[in-house]
């Protein structure tokens, strides 16, 4: 609340007071120590913000090595860090009988997988481990 109004008093605009505030919210998660908990960043904040609060956190002395290196790293990996980039969709899991809020959470826990090595991201393989 006080963030925002900061913010707010200096003039700036909303895309930057949400942004501020998203690349905070990801800093409080951690600096990001390795390729996973990069893509993990990437996959709850996007790149920009995830580049912002590295960022920010190597000017102000949270982490001295080259954090963004992990970011840049995690994103030619090739490895999905969005649901979109899944081999699977919500009308895969909707065919399996999936509804509502629970198409979302499975999409999240495939998506944790992929991120974790544990499953291909492939159609058939993220399929053979949908939980019913």
């Amino acid at each position: 609340e006080s963030y925002d109004a900061a913010m707010s008093a200096l003039k700036t605009d909303r895309a930057t007071r949400v942004g501020g505030r998203d690349a905070l919210l990801c800093l409080g998660d951690g600096v990001p120590k390795d390729k996973r908990d990069a893509l993990l960043a990437l996959s709850k904040y996007g790149e920009e913000v995830t580049r912002t609060a590295v960022r920010v956190a190597e000017m102000i002395g949270k982490c001295e090595e080259d954090r963004e290196r992990l970011v840049d790293e995690a994103i030619a990996s090739g490895i999905p860090y969005s649901l979109k980039s899944l081999a699977v969709s919500g009308d895969n899991l909707a065919a399996l009988g999936f509804k509502g809020e629970k198409i979302g959470e499975e999409l999240k826990r495939l998506l944790l997988l992929v991120i974790d090595g544990k499953c291909e991201n492939t159609k058939s393989a993220l399929l053979g481990a949908v939980t019913a």
